[in-house]
C-alpha cells in the first residue's frame, strides 16, 4: 500500500485503522522506526525501542497498543506526527514502557487518564514544537517511578496547583520556554527529590514569599533556574526553604532591587548569576551569610561603584563586565 493511499485510509477511517496500521522503514539492533502503516502484530516482541516519525497518526486510542507483545519495547517516540488527541488509558496497556517522548505534535490539551497505566514509566518528554496550551490536574497520577518531566518550548501559560501531586520521585522538572506568568504556591510541593528545576524563558513578573510555598519541600534541589523573565520584585523570603540550593540564576529580568535579606536562607550557594538585570546597587547585608557562595556574576547591571565589603569572603569570583 503506497503511502498516499495510507495517508488517505487514516483520514477517511480514523485512528483505529491508525492503530492497526504501521509501515516498518528501518530497524537497528531491536530499535524500529515506522513512517507509515503496517499491522502492529507483526512488531517483533524482542523490539526494545519504537519510533514514529512524520506518521499520519490523528488520534491514539485506549485500544491502539492493546495487541502489542507484552514483552514489547520499553521505549516509544512520537516526533513530527498529527497527533491531536491522546484518549484517556491510550497507554494502559503499557506498563512496561519506561520511556515515553511526544514531540512536534498538534497536541493542545492533556485529558485526566491520559497517561494512566504508565506504572513503569521513568521519563516523559513533551517538548519540542508541541502546542500544549492546557493540562489538566492529577494529569501525571499513579506515574510513581517518574523521575524526568520535560515540558519545555510549548505554549503553557498556567499549571493547575494538583499537576505534580503525588511524584516523589521526580528529580528532573523542565518548563522553560513556556507562556507561564505566574506559579501557584502550592505546585511544587511533595517534589521532595527533585535535583533540577529549570523555569527559564517565561513571563514570570514577580517571586514573593507565596509564589513558592511548596520550597519548603524542595529541601534538597541544587539547582533552580529562574533567568530570561520579566521579574521585577523579588520579597525577602521569596528562596525560604532552599537549604540545598547551590546554583541559583535570575540572570535576563527585569530586577532592579534586592532586598538585604533575600539569600540569608541559602547557606549551600555557591553561583549567584544576576547579569542581565537594571541592578544599580547591593545592599552590604547581601552576602555575608553565604559563605560557600564562589561565584557571581553581575555583568550587564547599572553598577557603577561597587563595596568591597559587600562580600564575604576575599576568594570568590566576581564578574562584572566592566572596571568599577
Amino acid at each position: 500500500m503506497r503511502t498516499a493511499n495510507c495517508k488517505r485510509l487514516f483520514r477517511v477511517a480514523g485512528s483505529i485503522l491508525a492503530a492497526l496500521c504501521l509501515l516498518f522503514l528501518k530497524s537497528e539492533a531491536r530499535s524500529y522506526t515506522y513512517t507509515s502503516p503496517v499491522d502492529l502484530s507483526t512488531i517483533p516482541s524482542d523490539a526494545t525501542e519504537l519510533n514514529f516519525y512524520n506518521f499520519p497518526l490523528i488520534t491514539i486510542l485506549s485500544t491502539t497498543f492493546q495487541d502489542l507483545p507484552r514483552s514489547c519495547c520499553w521505549k516509544m517516540q512520537f516526533s513530527r506526527t498529527e497527533t491531536t488527541l491522546l484518549e484517556p488509558y491510550a497507554f494502559s496497556a503499557m506498563s512496561f514502557l519506561t520511556e515515553l517522548s511526544i514531540q512536534s505534535s498538534k497536541l493542545s490539551v492533556l485529558r485526566q487518564g491520559s497517561f494512566d497505566g504508565l506504572t513503569s514509566l521513568t521519563r516523559l518528554d513533551l517538548t519540542f514544537n508541541n502546542q500544549l496550551l492546557e493540562l489538566e490536574p492529577f494529569l501525571f497520577r499513579g506515574l510513581n517511578r517518574l523521575h524526568t518531566i520535560r515540558l519545555n518550548n510549548n505554549q503553557l501559560s498556567e499549571l493547575d496547583p494538583q499537576l505534580f501531586t503525588g511524584l516523589t520521585s521526580l528529580q528532573y522538572l523542565n518548563l522553560h520556554d513556556n507562556q507561564l506568568l505566574q506559579l501557584d504556591g502550592s505546585l511544587f510541593a511533595g517534589l521532595t527529590n527533585l535535583r533540577d528545576l529549570r523555569l527559564h524563558n517565561n513571563q514570570l513578573t514577580r517571586l514573593n514569599s507565596s509564589t513558592f510555598d511548596g520550597f519548603s519541600s524542595l529541601k534538597n534541589l541544587p539547582q533552580l533556574d529562574l533567568g530570561n523573565n520579566n521579574i521585577s520584585e523579588i520579597d525577602p523570603s521569596a528562596f525560604d526553604g532552599l537549604t540545598s540550593l547551590t546554583h541559583l540564576f535570575l540572570d535576563n529580568n527585569q530586577i532592579s532591587y534586592l532586598p538585604p535579606s533575600v539569600f540569608d536562607n541559602l547557606p549551600s550557594l555557591d553561583t549567584l548569576n544576576l547579569e542581565n538585570n537594571k541592578i544599580s546597587e547591593l545592599p552590604p547585608g547581601l552576602f555575608p551569610k553565604l559563605t560557600l557562595l564562589k561565584r557571581i556574576y553581575l555583568e550587564n547591571n547599572n553598577l557603577y561603584t561597587l563595596e568591597w565589603n559587600v562580600f564575604s569572603r576575599s576568594q570568590m569570583f566576581i564578574r562584572t563586565g566592566k572596571d568599577i
